[in-house]
């Protein structure tokens, strides 16, 4: 019955937003704010609705390494527990469900919130709280506002992406950017400049990306090995975005594969592996025991890092996956076999797409071929690779967490120099942001 419920709510608006009020009540712990003192030394951290990964779990575990933190408390929001007993057993890290009552508790008592995405629309903020918005991709289709008109998405409407977005955006103090470029976007897309926010732009580099550039041989063999990778095939990561107009009833966002990996595994030979990485957004299972050796199903890794280290080319469409890849140097093959449709019916796109730092690829046919040849496509394509990186990876260091903590939380009292006459965070806001206030 209850499965019923969710399919039919899923299908019709009205009934949605009565489903998603019912679970909000039924969950409402919003009186804390009123009747509970604001934990000052509490961080809460939300990614992609429940996972370890992204921006909020390279700044957590700068915080659990400083020792000027060591008297803050963290709480992570995950989707199954039982998943996460190796980060239960961190220090001062406590677990809450997404969307348990726990969950809304955590954000009405706790002062600092870091995430990456939208928070459940009826969270409000107390006076003292602060969030950090930190997002999660240079973005290279069109987000939120600049969304274009007659978007064919399944579940909202351009309004209705405006309308969440004012609710969702007005709680931002803090938006981390990773240049110039997107900063720029994020401004216009969030509708940031028009609400005249009080926040600040952080234009300091992803810190996801910081363990892009901390790697090393050893650690990435033994992150192969726990793949089940061997060292002498050539790993290919294809990591496709979400189509908003892919959408089921009964379970979500879908992903209809449009890679044969029959021909795929017959023309390449055994010389190569396939990781395919489903969007986050993307419910429907995939089964490759087919291709049993061939390609191996990573969707539900949390940290795509991990299979940016061990892959030696990716393959994508319009996901901001490749503006962490360039990161690395590693070639990139850009899948677009449904381009126009995607970019005038479904989002648009921010930039040409003839910029991007490899070849626009339409046909498997010609895709497997430049699988074949990486060596002489990355030859080619070396300039224009130069360039992208330059533009929009250019503070990508392997410090962007130690700069947004530096931005962000003061030091303790105690530690404070008694002649200070401003704190750190304002300082450091100074040097960093070259957006200004919002």
């Amino acid at each position: 019955m209850r499965q019923l419920l969710i399919a039919i709510s899923k299908r019709y608006p009205l009934v949605r937003v009565l489903r998603h009020h019912y679970v909000i009540m039924r969950n409402n712990v919003s009186w804390l704010r009123h009747v509970s003192p604001l934990q000052k030394r509490t961080v809460v951290f939300q990614a992609y609705n429940g996972r370890y990964t992204c921006s909020p779990k390279a700044i957590y575990e700068s915080m659990l390494k400083d020792e000027r933190y060591a008297n803050y408390s963290f709480i992570w929001v995950v989707r199954d527990a039982t998943r996460y007993k190796t980060l239960a057993r961190k220090p001062r890290t406590t677990l809450v469900t997404y969307r348990s009552r726990e969950y809304f508790k955590a954000f009405a008592t706790a002062k600092y919130w870091v995430v990456n995405g939208m928070l459940p629309l009826r969270i409000t903020k107390r006076p003292g709280q602060v969030m950090v918005q930190c997002w999660h991709g240079t973005p290279l289709k069109r987000l939120r506002h600049d969304i274009i008109e007659d978007t064919q998405n399944a579940m909202n409407s351009r309004q209705d992406f405006i309308r969440k977005n004012l609710i969702d955006a007005r709680r931002y103090d803090y938006f981390i950017s990773p240049s110039k470029f997107a900063t720029e976007k994020f401004i216009s897309a969030f509708g940031i400049e028009r609400m005249q926010q009080k926040g600040r732009i952080l234009e300091i580099g992803y810190p996801r990306n910081d363990a892009l550039h901390r790697s090393s041989e050893r650690s990435i063999s033994k992150l192969k090995k726990q793949f089940g990778v061997p060292e002498d095939k050539t790993v290919v990561l294809y990591a496709p975005t979400w189509r908003d107009d892919q959408h089921d009833a009964r379970v979500g966002y879908t992903h209809k594969n449009q890679l044969n990996f029959s021909a795929l595994q017959r023309d390449l030979g055994s010389k190569y592996i396939v990781l395919f990485r489903a969007h986050y957004l993307i419910a429907n299972q995939f089964d490759f025991k087919q291709h049993d050796g061939f390609v191996i199903d990573v969707s539900d890794h949390d940290d795509i890092n991990d299979l940016y280290l061990v892959s030696d080319a990716l393959i994508t469409d319009y996901s901001s996956v490749m503006f962490d890849y360039a990161n690395l140097g590693k070639p990139m093959l850009f899948y677009m076999y449904d381009q126009e449709h995607y970019e005038h019916r479904l989002r648009g796109f921010y930039f040409s797409a003839h910029e991007l730092p490899g070849e626009i690829i339409k046909t498997q046919t010609t895709l497997t071929k430049r699988l074949q040849h990486l060596d002489t496509y990355t030859e080619k394509y070396a300039k224009p690779y130069d360039a992208f990186a330059r533009k929009y990876t250019y503070l990508d260091d392997g410090k962007a967490a130690k700069r947004l903590l530096g931005a962000l939380f003061d030091p303790p009292p105690s530690r404070r120099p008694a002649h200070a006459s401003k704190s750190k965070s304002e300082s450091i806001l100074s040097t960093t942001n070259q957006a200004g206030a919002l």
